[in-house]
């Protein structure tokens, strides 16, 4: 053998160009183990800087083929790339033998100067043998395949689908919204990913969507700390509902760590280790070195085990989840320039994240625009979904992209995430909440739509129920009058709206007043309010139709009684109360109430509520309605 000739040599390059305005951030794959060993002719010095010139960020070098098995018995590796020469097969074979004696996880991939026959040999004991010349990038595919075969029997993943298995069953009986939810959701990225790639928008590999798609399985897994009748309630959250609601995804994040005491988190974990790379937590290679030591008369097998499943009491299963998986999650109700999350929470994740989490999202960094896609895809199916936990009354589809639209506007999404989103849904996804119209043909005639509406309307968010039946019974006008220079067909079409709403809300006013009237908790006109009345009856109007069951809104206006009831009452109109009862006069509980209710003002129940806020107002009719259930 020449000892001065290569083994092999990579042929020149065609590399495919990375998107210019994005860094390699995705992927934990990258961080993958890899070793580059072979005898003193191989030149693997080339081989390391092209691997980590590509995006891998941990290569070494061994140059001793005959050491290599008590090398990587210290450190565990994720791929062993091994080049050899013809007339040294058969001792490199026994070298691949005697690791496989203690490691059946690593994945190998072996490089000749010759062309030999290995089939017997790859299907069992290699994932991929190359001959020189090597073309590089078929060098990569092999690799990143090889590390995406790879076993990964870790605890962290078995914890992982064990995990999803109790998601699967709790959510699908107690939690069966949200379960189809993040179902939808999932289907929603996982296609929206794979445009993101197909436009160029982002490099995906295989490992780096399954991360991202796992992520989305398990994004909404912090609702299993949530109480239901708070997650599935009807009407609005009191402040301290929605913060705890808001809470959902740091639980996710400590729910996928193993505990949600965050001291225990705190006192245990360092910086994640990636989910590929090869841990000392790795049950199936143990596995097979207690059994090996065992047969072999080694010592502290008991002790290995019991020393083992004790360092897993007390470590949460950070060291086997990848940062993909657990930024994605952290972050997908992100805002582009406002967190969801407390500087205390974002702190305490940068520290499981081994670097600083920026409050702000990077257009640059592939991470954060697979996050910022399953921001919008998890509220495009949350505003689609006619059972939904918020804003109920049900939508159009093509309004829902329109709100997506002024979340985008106000900054919650990149604006080439929701323009390529757009395009998406209406052109590409085929989903069954797809837009359906023949007149909006493309993604950005709808663009061009909502920038008018939004320029020329003034939205809120009591409002969109009816603006979502205004703007598609009038879609036809507002798509053919989307390029009138003028604006002449939009002016027109607000002021029709104006009146379309005013109408609508007349209607509902005269009902609700004439249910407050019916139960004599009001006998004052609307026209006759003060400006204080106007204000508190509207606030009463907008909780009363936040309900959607005929029970709720009959338990609100007992509530309203009962305000009444209990606030208003002078000492004068207890004893004209507790003197009818002491004398037999009241013979029903009807009688009761008729009797209280001619004892106060009947216009001044507005003034009760006057000094609270929507959320104080809130919280009584919870409090109220579970004393009511539990009786």
């Amino acid at each position: 053998m020449n000892k001065n000739q290569p083994v092999f040599k990579i042929e020149k390059m065609n590399m495919k160009k990375k998107l210019k305005h994005q860094k390699s951030d995705l992927d934990s794959f990258y961080e993958s183990r890899i070793i580059i060993c072979g005898q003193s002719v191989f030149p693997e010095k080339n081989l390391q800087g092209l691997l980590l010139n590509d995006g891998f960020t941990c290569v070494e070098v061994f140059p001793l083929l005959k050491d290599l098995s008590s090398r990587i018995q210290e450190k565990r590796y994720d791929l062993i790339i091994a080049g050899y020469n013809y007339s040294d097969k058969d001792e490199m074979f026994e070298y691949i033998e005697e690791i496989r004696d203690f490691d059946d996880d690593v994945a190998i991939i072996t490089i000749s100067d010759k062309r030999h026959n290995l089939e017997f040999f790859i299907n069992n004991r290699i994932n991929f043998h190359f001959t020189a010349p090597v073309d590089f990038l078929s060098l990569i595919r092999g690799i990143k395949k090889a590390i995406g075969d790879k076993k990964n029997s870790e605890i962290g993943m078995q914890f992982f689908d064990a995990l999803f298995g109790i998601q699967f069953s709790t959510h699908k009986e107690t939690h069966s919204r949200t379960f189809s939810h993040v179902i939808r959701t999932t289907k929603v990225y996982g296609k929206f990913l794979l445009f993101l790639y197909q436009k160029g928008r982002i490099d995906l590999t295989s490992w780096s969507l399954k991360n991202c798609l796992m992520a989305s399985l398990v994004h909404d897994i912090g609702k299993l700390k949530e109480r239901q009748d708070i997650l599935y309630k009807e009407g609005g959250l009191s402040k301290d509902e929605y913060m705890h609601v808001k809470k959902h995804a740091w639980f996710s994040i400590t729910t996928l760590l193993g505990s949600h005491n965050f001291e225990f988190i705190s006192d245990a974990a360092a910086a994640i280790e990636t989910v590929s790379g090869y841990n000392e937590k790795n049950l199936g290679a143990q596995t097979k070195l207690w059994m090996k030591k065992i047969l072999t008369g080694g010592e502290g097998v008991f002790t290995d085990i019991e020393d083992f499943f004790s360092l897993m009491q007390t470590k949460p299963f950070i060291h086997s989840l990848n940062r993909d998986l657990l930024y994605i999650v952290f972050r997908h109700h992100d805002g582009v320039d406002k967190p969801y999350h407390s500087e205390e929470e974002i702190a305490f994740f940068s520290h499981i994240m081994g670097r600083k989490v920026e409050r702000k999202l990077q257009e640059n960094f592939i991470i954060d625009i697979v996050t910022n896609a399953i921001t919008i895809c998890d509220m495009y199916d949350a505003l689609i979904d006619p059972s939904r936990d918020y804003r109920r009354s049900s939508y159009s589809s093509v309004f829902v992209l329109y709100l997506l639209f002024v979340e985008m506007k106000t900054g919650k999404f990149f604006e080439f995430i929701y323009k390529d989103f757009l395009e998406f849904i209406i052109e590409k996804s085929g989903d069954e909440y797809a837009i359906k119209v023949d007149l909006l043909k493309t993604g950005e005639i709808a663009l061009e739509i909502f920038e008018k509406i939004y320029q020329n309307f003034r939205i809120t968010r009591y409002q969109e129920s009816d603006f979502s039946d205004f703007f598609t019974g009038n879609l036809s006008h507002f798509i053919s009058g989307y390029n009138d220079p003028d604006d002449k067909t939009f002016i027109r079409l607000n002021n029709e709206w104006v009146d379309y709403f005013t109408e609508t809300r007349k209607v509902l006013v005269e009902q609700f007043y004439g249910k407050l009237k019916e139960e004599r908790i009001i006998n004052k006109k609307i026209e006759d309010f003060s400006l204080q009345e106007i204000k508190c009856f509207d606030t009463l109007y907008k909780l009363y139709y936040s309900y959607s069951s005929e029970r709720m809104k009959t338990l609100v206006i007992n509530f309203f009684k009962e305000k009444v009831i209990l606030d208003s009452f002078s000492s004068q109109d207890r004893k004209i109360i507790s003197d009818a009862l002491l004398n037999d006069k009241i013979n029903s509980k009807k009688e009761l109430i008729d009797l209280i209710l001619n004892t106060y003002d009947e216009g001044n129940i507005l003034l009760l509520f006057d000094g609270m806020d929507e959320r104080e107002i809130i919280a009584g009719i919870n409090s109220y309605i579970s004393r009511i259930s539990i009786v």
